[in-house]
């Protein structure tokens, strides 16, 4: 073809292309490259993004220009095999196979890297028209995209639970081999980008349900899937397992469900708890045993302990006295065990009660002193009170639970010193009609090992049992004590030198009374007594 018949830019005029100006335009509209070979195998037509492809100019291709020349004039472009060896035996092989059935499409590697797809097609005529569409991007895409799903893959098949991904019309993006041995289903039987329903078919743990049964469950399981509401639910398989699953919503549309088997979990889980109430019963009937025949024990030692009382207004000799004074302290101290161990029986068996009243602090700080003064003085123990900050207005709380504890930690402190002096004091601090009270007992006996520090609040525990033994403390006052202020809301801290004594302080946060809590006479647990 003249150059006058080429346009500007190489490509065949419009009037050019099987001498029909339309069919030209036609194919200069293509976004691909199109070539027309005739019966006799010379170019009729092309458009100028077919001599793009090959890098053709003008002068290289020409309307009426031979099928094999045309080929050359491409392999001369390096559009072929780059061994010029090689050229004349792949043009003829290439022209012994253009009309053939193998020929209507080829996947064609340039040398230069790029990838054509090339579709060859018979008109009525006996034209062939052959179109190049470059898919170099196209499959470096698809590659990336194949990349990303092999490390997808791998991702996924480390997780020890099931992974799905699904998108929001219900389709499977993803899910690992986890997943379907969940379900149960066959890997053979899915692949991804299945829908809810048509992989539900195959979960193995529906399959023995009937139709409607069957259908009614994956419906409920896809509304799991698809609503953005519903974040987590523990399902339960027909074939006896618990999955517990867990989704999360993507940014842009569908969810990420993940799955776990807790159905061992669960299972211990509830054998624990059935050991666990087994244990609570059991502590709760021995408690309750306990407590009972502690009891009943006092009815009889306090019949001998009034005898006792009695017999020492009767004139006795000296041995006699000796006689009643013995009976008389082994029935205290035994009093005092039974005592303890009740109280120890109804805090574990959760049956005592505090009773929250208006109170004087300092009374039975005063009371409490009163009581141990004996002792005190019979060892030549100096018992006193130190002053507090200001006068404490009165308290709402269980004045005799408290009692109780200054008790056990000031006789502790008087039966472990054995010289100087033993002191309680208060200290207070006012606020929102909260008294914030520190009451310390401390003394200067022989004081408390850092090791045994941590211990002395268990049941039966003693730092000097020899002492003890002598004393007949069995170690319950300060697990007693420990336990009362903290079903009070309070604390108590313990510091002390080994041989230089003792110091245990009572924290504990107390409402201020008003006029209404001279009535406030009822029961209440430590929470409620908190709140008055």
């Amino acid at each position: 073809m003249a150059r006058s018949d080429m346009t500007d830019t190489g490509a065949p005029a419009a009037d050019s292309a099987s001498g029909a100006g339309d069919i030209g335009a036609v194919l200069e509209s293509l976004l691909d490259g199109v070539v027309v070979v005739d019966r006799q195998r010379r170019v009729k037509a092309y458009n100028r993004r077919y001599a793009e492809l090959f890098d053709l100019s003008s002068s290289e291709i020409e309307i009426g220009m031979s099928l094999e020349a045309l080929m050359r004039q491409i392999a001369r472009r390096g559009g072929l095999n780059n061994d010029p060896r090689e050229v004349g035996r792949e043009v003829a092989e290439r022209l012994a196979a253009w009309d053939t059935e193998a020929a209507r499409f080829e996947r064609r590697p340039m040398p230069d890297g790029r990838v054509l797809d090339v579709y060859r097609s018979r008109t009525a005529d006996g034209d062939v028209v052959a179109v190049h569409i470059d898919v170099t991007q196209k499959i470096a895409h698809e590659r990336a995209l194949e990349r990303q799903r092999a490390y997808l893959l791998s991702l996924l098949e480390n997780i020890s639970d099931g992974v799905t991904l699904i998108d929001e019309e219900g389709h499977f993006v993803a899910f690992n081999r986890r997943f379907l041995e969940l379900y149960g289903v066959d890997p053979g039987d899915a692949h991804w980008g299945m829908h809810f329903f048509e992989l539900a078919e195959f979960f193995a743990d529906l399959k023995p349900l009937s139709t409607e049964r069957r259908r009614v469950e994956i419906a409920k399981r896809y509304r799991f899937a698809t609503d953005a509401n519903l974040k987590h639910t523990l399902r339960n398989l027909f074939n006896g397992r618990t999955l517990e699953v867990v989704k999360a919503i993507l940014p842009e549309g569908g969810c990420v469900m993940t799955l776990h088997d807790v159905t061992d979990t669960l299972r211990q889980r509830r054998v624990l708890e059935e050991e666990r109430r087994h244990a609570e019963a059991t502590s709760r009937h021995k408690s309750r045993f306990l407590a009972r025949m502690s009891h009943e024990m006092r009815t009889p030692l306090n019949g001998i302990l009034g005898i006792a009382a009695l017999l020492e207004h009767t004139d006795l000799d000296d041995q006699q006295s000796k006689f009643v004074d013995v009976l008389r302290n082994s029935g205290t101290v035994l009093l005092r065990l039974i005592d303890d161990l009740l109280d120890t029986a109804r805090i574990e068996g959760d049956e005592f009660e505090l009773v929250a009243a208006r109170f004087v602090l300092a009374e039975i700080v005063d009371e409490a002193v009163a009581v141990m003064e004996p002792d005190a003085q019979n060892k030549g123990l100096r018992l006193f009170t130190q002053p507090g900050d200001a006068a404490l207005p009165p308290l709402v709380g269980d004045a005799v639970r408290i009692k109780q504890v200054l008790l056990n930690l000031l006789s502790n402190a008087v039966k472990f010193t054995p010289s100087g002096q033993v002191t309680i004091g208060v200290q207070a601090e006012l606020r929102d009609q909260i008294a914030d009270l520190r009451i310390a007992v401390a003394d200067t006996g022989i004081g408390i090992a850092p090791e045994d520090r941590r211990r002395i609040f268990n049941h039966f525990y003693q730092v000097d049992e020899q002492m003890s033994r002598n004393t007949g403390g069995v170690g319950l006052g300060l697990a007693i004590s420990d336990r009362l202020i903290r079903s009070m809301g309070g604390h108590i801290d313990v510091e002390s030198t080994l041989g230089h004594g003792s110091r245990f302080v009572i924290h504990l946060n107390l409402p201020l009374a008003t006029e209404e809590a001279d009535a406030v006479d009822e029961p209440l647990s430590a929470a409620e007594l908190r709140q008055v």
